[in-house]
């Protein structure tokens, strides 16, 4: 009698769990830290973009979005023949996005910027005027894209380089 009492019991728990699973936020996979690199801009090795998606206060369906865009900057150096590439940082002002059809949707775009989750690679994909797609941010990832982007700059200046270009860095 105890072996059935404990077994219906522990079924009911497991059915429990289950349904309960089945209620989550579909839109709570969005919210967090996403990190992507575009490596098709020109002379600058490439753009990161980091990107924070988190809930817009209490509303069900809103969510704010911010991006941080890195990149090196190249500036002439002052009476040389050279370019000092300098790693900066800039954030966007938080935009707002509605959570529709699965679907992720920037305010104010027209439905034109869209952000969708694709479950099979747990990845973020940006759907606006450029593709992109995002993973989950971590320290590591970010690290490995400065040596990255300073490798592509010497290589696309290297004709420059055997010419007499001086490159440096300032990170």
């Amino acid at each position: 009698m105890k072996l059935k009492f404990r077994i219906f019991w522990l079924s009911l728990l497991v059915c429990l769990t289950v349904v309960l699973a089945g209620c989550g936020d579909p839109a709570s996979k969005y919210v967090g830290k996403w990190l992507t690199f575009d490596g098709s801009v020109g002379l600058n090795g490439g753009d990161v973009y980091i990107l924070n998606i988190e809930r817009n206060g209490n509303s069900k369906n809103g969510y704010l979005l911010t991006k941080i865009h890195s990149d090196y900057a190249y500036h002439a150096i002052e009476g040389k023949y050279g370019n000092n590439y300098v790693w900066t940082e800039s954030k966007t002002k938080p935009v707002t996005a509605t959570f529709k059809d699965d679907k992720l949707y920037v305010d104010g775009e027209m439905n034109t910027q869209v952000y969708v989750f694709n479950e099979k690679d747990k990845t973020l994909m940006f759907t606006g005027p450029v593709k992109l797609v995002y993973k989950k941010y971590t320290d590591e990832d970010y690290k490995k894209f400065k040596p990255v982007m300073k490798a592509s700059i010497l290589k696309e200046q290297a004709y420059f380089i055997s010419k007499g270009l001086i490159v440096t860095f300032t990170d």
